[in-house]
């Protein structure tokens, strides 16, 4: 039996996950999100980038029922990828914020769930984020997502 580790999307004020730039700047082109969906909850998932005093930085938001009509059955799990482009300077702390807007609301049976990241726990050579960060669920685990630079983006990776 397997088992889903995930946070669920709060309207409005969303979960975060602070992450850290190491030695050089990073002119990030995209952010991919790792998101299960139960339903179709209304509204919109929305990335939010902050400074880390919690400053808005810039925004992109994607419609659920644009991400849940990728597939037939009534949940789903993806890499959602948001549009989102900006530079990040290095030694500098930043905040993804992931909430539910626009007319988001959660049940139990409809719902988005931001999922927590196990693959590389330990490795902090290769972390953007702190590995001691503790999720509201108390698993000892950062949220999951995968930001690409410019330059991959640009060579055709996804």
């Amino acid at each position: 039996m397997s088992e889903l580790l995930g946070n669920t999307l709060v309207d409005g004020t969303g979960l975060s996950q602070t992450i850290s730039i190491k030695e050089n700047n990073f002119l990030m082109d995209r952010v991919i999100l790792f998101l299960h969906g139960s339903e179709t909850p209304g509204g919109d998932v929305t990335l939010r980038l902050k400074d880390a005093s919690g400053a808005l930085i810039d925004s992109v938001s994607i419609s659920i029922a644009t991400i849940a009509a990728e597939f037939t059955e009534a949940y789903w799990h993806a890499r959602v990828r948001f549009n989102l482009s900006h530079g990040l300077k290095a030694n500098t702390n930043y905040i993804f914020n992931v909430a539910g807007t626009n007319g988001y609301t959660e049940t139990s049976t409809n719902y988005v769930m931001w999922m927590l990241d196990f693959d590389h726990l330990g490795d902090s050579e290769s972390r953007l984020m702190p590995v001691g960060y503790t999720g509201a669920n108390g698993y000892n685990a950062p949220f999951k997502f995968r930001p690409l630079p410019q330059e991959r983006v640009q060579k055709g990776v996804m």
